[in-house]
């Protein structure tokens, strides 16, 4: 059985009681209920943060999402039971530091080729292309998890008023860089590949970068802030970004 850490105090508290799964032979799987706000993603990060920082026993690795936490394991350095024991002292008694998240300012350029879906989004919900790129690029957002693609990012905090249902039929394949809407969601994407997405933008960053350590430069709990480019500008960028620039403005 491990040794605990010292206690700590700060756990985040808005959140349904986490449950523990066991998924697989070396995983568990941490839920703090489905819904998508804040203080449970805060409370995934508290998670994380406790048992990267204290290196708990046996563990590979840790994987984040919207309101759970896969923690993979090694079966041969301990077992579930010890597992699941270290996480409810961790939920607990969660680390009393806090992250200062970083801000990013990605550049985008908006609608026409760019963003194909641009008018459509707009449209569903009776606003101009211009105030829907004003009210996109007003918001801050925060890095919620990665999935779907290489450095494909999701972010929280997209405005209600943009929701917009998938499209009915996924695009085949779309540039790397498109900034998407989904439901209440909204992505950064990363290598080329299909999407379901409406894409109202793109970034000339490179979020995914094979040969790159780490290869995305973003982090779950950055924020992120969108500031729009003129399409002449985009291909100097993009350029710009291919010879290893990153682009994106750290504040």
């Amino acid at each position: 059985m491990p040794t605990h850490p010292p206690a700590r105090s700060g756990l985040p508290a808005e959140h349904s009681k986490p449950v523990t799964k066991w998924v697989a032979a070396d995983a568990v799987l941490v839920e703090f209920g489905n819904e998508i706000r804040p203080s449970t993603l805060a409370s995934v990060a508290a998670l994380e943060r406790a048992i990267n920082e204290t290196e708990m026993n046996g563990l590979v690795e840790t994987v984040p999402a919207y309101t759970s936490l896969l923690v993979r394991y090694d079966p041969l350095s301990t077992t579930f039971e010890n597992v699941e024991s270290d996480i409810a002292h961790y939920l607990s008694e969660p680390p009393e530091t806090v992250r200062t998240p970083r801000l990013w300012r990605i550049p985008v350029a908006f609608g026409d080729t760019f963003g194909p879906d641009a008018a459509l989004v707009a449209n569903a919900n009776v606003l101009s292309e211009r105030d829907l790129f004003e009210r996109y690029a007003s918001a801050r957002y925060t890095v919620a998890m990665f999935g779907f693609l290489p450095g494909f990012a999701y972010l929280a905090g997209l405005p209600p008023e943009l929701a917009l249902p998938r499209r009915e039929t996924p695009r085949e394949h779309v540039p790397g860089g498109g900034i998407a809407i989904g439901g209440a969601q909204t992505a950064i994407g990363s290598i080329a590949g299909p999407c379901g997405w409406h894409i109202i933008g793109r970034t000339p960053i490179n979020s995914f970068v094979p040969d790159r350590d780490p290869v995305t430069f973003l982090r779950v709990g950055d924020e992120v802030e969108f500031f729009p480019v003129p399409h002449p500008e985009f291909a100097q960028l993009a350029d710009a970004a291919e010879r290893g620039e990153l682009i994106a403005e750290a504040v």
